[in-house]
């Protein structure tokens, strides 16, 4: 077994036991640790719940077992299984994000609920640098999931790569005659664990929360990591464009605002400014380049408005400059259009 997690992790050749664990308290309710760090309360987890603390590794999360996603696949005589459970959209994270924790003795660790664990069983024995590759495999795999999904980060405004607390279990069986040397990329083997996770990863958030590539179908869910919600965009309604009755109020626009974000203009403009921005903030473009290339593709867009976004937009030092000017410009043709509908 090799792990990620707190208590028994890294290569272990005596477990007897995995788990993950289901902490949750209800919709809504916070789990709390019972005791100030992570390996002490997995091992009070593992006596808990009757397990032999020595020979036991264990992960948990918020998310609820019914909500558990299996997939198996198989080709020839090599079996990949992946379990998993998942939530992200309170905790989903980019690797390289601003951290929230130093782990210096002081402080206790602070987490929040959503979490994608992983557990993954082949039928064959790997050496231990298989082991240590078919975790890299899977970890790759989950990424995939979430960028296929378009999933967001909670503390950037880049694509999620995961969840602040995931952990994986990799599980081979020790006994078996096959020995298997390699699940990179180039394998059968690395093949299936890809296949398998990614697909159990998506089902497993779609059980949880719903995401699924009909919920991502939607402007707003493309450019909510640019610091964008139905709040925020109501609110700049009130300070740049009503008077007197003109106004509408929070049900009615938000009303009107799901109809245009639904549009296909609407969602295909918002993937490419949200995707020119990623590749100016990889340094792949420049900001005049983005700038210029999100005010054209706004006057495109909204060919009958009398706002020229082009000329509009103007070049800016910095990178969250060009951004915040770039998405007051998404807002102001976002309310043109569904003032439309009145």
């Amino acid at each position: 077994v090799l792990s990620t997690v707190a208590y028994n992790g890294g290569l272990r050749e005596n477990l007897k036991t995995v788990y993950n664990y289901d902490s949750s308290l209800g919709v809504g309710v916070r789990s709390e640790m019972k005791c100030d760090n992570l390996i002490d309360h997995q091992k009070l987890l593992a006596e808990e719940i009757g397990l032999v603390m020595e020979t036991t590794a264990g992960m948990q999360t918020g998310v609820h077992m019914k909500n558990v996603s299996i997939k198996e696949l198989s080709f020839e005589h090599i079996t990949v299984t992946a379990i998993v459970t998942g939530g992200i959209e309170a905790n989903g994270g980019r690797v390289g994000d601003p951290a929230t924790w130093v782990e210096d003795g002081k402080t206790k660790e602070k987490y929040k609920v959503g979490t994608i664990n992983i557990m993954l069983y082949i039928n064959g024995n790997l050496t231990d640098g298989t082991m240590a590759r078919a975790l890299v495999t899977a970890t790759e795999a989950k990424t995939i999931a979430c960028e296929e999904l378009q999933l967001h980060s909670n503390y950037s405004r880049g694509l999620a790569t995961g969840s602040g607390t995931d952990e994986t279990i990799i599980i081979a069986d020790a006994e078996s005659e096959m020995l298997y040397t390699n699940a990179g990329k180039h394998s059968k083997l690395g093949e299936l664990i890809g296949l398998t996770v990614k697909e159990a990863v998506k089902e497993a958030l779609f059980l949880q929360t719903d995401v699924c590539e009909e919920l991502q179908h939607n402007a707003m869910r493309r450019v909510r990591r640019l610091g964008i919600n139905p709040r925020s965009i109501f609110q700049y309604y009130l300070d740049e464009y009503v008077s007197g009755e003109e106004k509408l109020d929070l049900s009615t626009f938000t009303s009107y605002l799901d109809e245009v974000v639904i549009k296909t203009e609407s969602i295909v403009l918002s993937s490419l400014i949200a995707h020119l921005i990623d590749q100016m903030d990889w340094n792949l473009l420049s900001i005049e380049e983005v700038v210029k290339s999100c005010g054209s593709l706004m006057n495109n867009y909204a060919k009958d408005n009398s706002i020229d976004y082009l000329k509009n937009l103007n070049t800016h030092s910095t990178n969250d400059d060009a951004v915040e000017e770039i998405m007051n410009a998404w807002q102001e043709l976002t309310i043109s259009e569904l003032l439309k509908l009145r």
